[in-house]
């Protein structure tokens, strides 16, 4: 008796343990078309959720229809009756014949088609809580090209990239399935297939990965693009193709589709640096660096080791004008290695672009000490001409403040004090260009434009004192050597 009572006990354990691994079952409601949109238009639309979400591999997804195994199972057990299914025409009704059914989610929604753009609506509820949440999203698409298809391609982007947000969002905590997803979809946004092959699939998928590579070089692109998802198909693992792929969407600007590929792809191996990095790119490309940040310094929290890592997100915050924060980055990847100069060549330039000229010479004078005479061309080549951007540019503003200061204060509109202090603040920041222009290192094409740039740093420095010692004294002498000084400068500051 105990020993049966054992086997019972252990039969339940395993029978719990197996449901609590298996994904939610979702039942799915055909999507409504909207306002005079073509039924066609929703029949795919439909489709198209119940391939994405079947390839995220999040629940196991199934049709609201009669001859479905599970509807037939709750009609036979009179949990549901074909009168309950008539009735089943709006989201409320329909979530409550899916907890009926015994689903774990239900979902549906609604297509608009105008004009040149398509919009889709989705629905999900999780039929125990009862709760709601809705996603929208839309896609443009040509109206100089084939418009069926032009559509075809806008549900399938739109509609993509709904569930790869619901994933995140309603379903981030369900793991992923392993298995690859089968379908029969076709288009050039179609869902990965794992077709078969006579030949092992790395070798079908590097055939066709050298036959996108010479359509590239051909210049059809767009062909390459569908060579490139017919490799992805033949080994749906491979990381490096899908990079591949994502890739060329970038250079063409389809922004959503390079999404939604780094998408799957991250369901595959969400630890991969490489993709994420790819991802970054994407971002920044489509002009949301912001989310490109976000990636760079999560992977630098998570990898506190990495000093690539920390100085992307240094960049990344940097460029988003979170000085704060990027400065920290690139400390940490200083921390990390201090025999590496990369993080004390990157505070130098950050501290330069803001006009802290001091704090950038003590960067720079770091990164001096630590680096190999190969480092120090390479820093040279690399970082001298974005200096040189940023102290001419400077060196012009200057230039503008010190000529308009002198004529405010000759036509009587600021005050000697105030013309003083101007011309003080002035003289500093030349002095603290001067150094740093001194102990940075030009290539050799460019030696004689750094030479003219320090003589005129000191000629305008000169041109500053002499100027202050004439406000001081009042004396003309010292004016006239003001301005001769300060034409001599302009003469070096602007020569190449």
């Amino acid at each position: 008796m105990n020993r049966l009572v054992i086997l019972v006990l252990l039969l339940v354990f395993c029978t719990a343990l197996q449901a609590a691994d298996s994904p939610p079952i979702a039942l799915l409601f055909p999507v409504t078309a909207d306002k005079g949109t073509d039924q066609a238009c929703a029949v795919e639309t439909t489709q198209a959720i119940k391939t994405y979400m079947r390839q995220i591999g999040k629940a196991d997804i199934t049709d609201f229809q009669p001859d479905s195994p599970l509807i037939e199972r709750a009609v036979l057990e009179h949990r549901i009756t074909a009168e309950d299914m008539s009735k089943a025409t709006t989201p409320d009704a329909e979530l409550q014949l899916a907890n009926r059914i015994g689903t774990d989610l239900v979902l549906s929604g609604d297509v608009l088609v105008t004009e040149d753009k398509v919009t889709v609506k989705i629905w999900i509820a999780r039929t125990q809580t009862k709760k709601f949440m809705q996603f929208e999203a839309s896609a443009g698409f040509s109206l100089s090209s084939n418009r069926d298809r032009a559509i075809s391609n806008a549900i399938q982007s739109a509609t993509s990239s709904i569930i790869y947000k619901l994933a995140g969002e309603v379903l981030k905590d369900v793991k992923a399935s392993p298995s690859p997803v089968q379908s029969t979809e076709e288009g050039p946004d179609a869902p990965l297939v794992e077709p078969t092959y006579n030949q092992p699939r790395s070798m079908e998928a590097e055939t066709l990965v050298n036959k996108a590579e010479q359509s590239i070089k051909d210049g059809d692109l767009a062909n390459a693009i569908l060579t490139y998802r017919a490799a992805v198909n033949a080994d749906p693992r491979n990381i490096d193709i899908r990079i591949k792929l994502i890739r060329l969407y970038t250079e063409r600007r389809m922004f959503s589709q390079a999404l939604d590929e780094a998408e799957r792809a991250k369901l595959i191996e969400p630890e991969n640096e490489a993709l994420r990095a790819e991802l970054a790119q994407v971002y920044e490309k489509r002009g949301t660096p912001e989310k490109a940040a976000e990636i760079y310094t999560s992977v630098a929290e998570k990898n506190p080791n990495d000093i690539d890592a920390r100085i992307k997100a240094g960049d990344y915050q940097w460029q988003l004008g979170r000085f704060d924060e990027a400065e920290k980055q690139y400390r940490l990847a200083a921390q990390i290695d201090q025999t590496n100069p990369s993080p004390y060549a990157r505070l130098s330039l950050f501290f330069a672009s803001r006009s802290m000229y001091g704090e950038s010479l003590k960067e720079l004078n770091e990164m001096q000490k630590i680096s190999s005479n190969a480092e120090l061309k390479v820093f040279t080549n690399t970082y001298y001409p974005r200096f040189m951007s940023i102290i001419e540019k400077d060196l012009d503003g200057i230039l503008a403040r010190f000529d308009g200061g002198y004529t405010s204060f000759s036509q009587k509109e600021i005050t000697r004090e105030a013309y003083y202090g101007q011309v003080q603040g002035l003289s500093k920041r030349v002095q603290s260009i001067s150094g740093l222009l001194q102990a940075l290192t030009p290539p050799e094409d460019l030696v004689s434009v750094n030479r003219h740039r320090v003589l005129g740093c000191s000629l305008l420095a000169q041109s500053c004192a002499s100027t202050l010692r004439y406000l001081e004294t009042n004396e003309t002498s010292e004016k006239e050597d003001a301005e001769i000084f300060h034409t001599e400068a302009k003469k070096h500051l602007t020569a190449n």
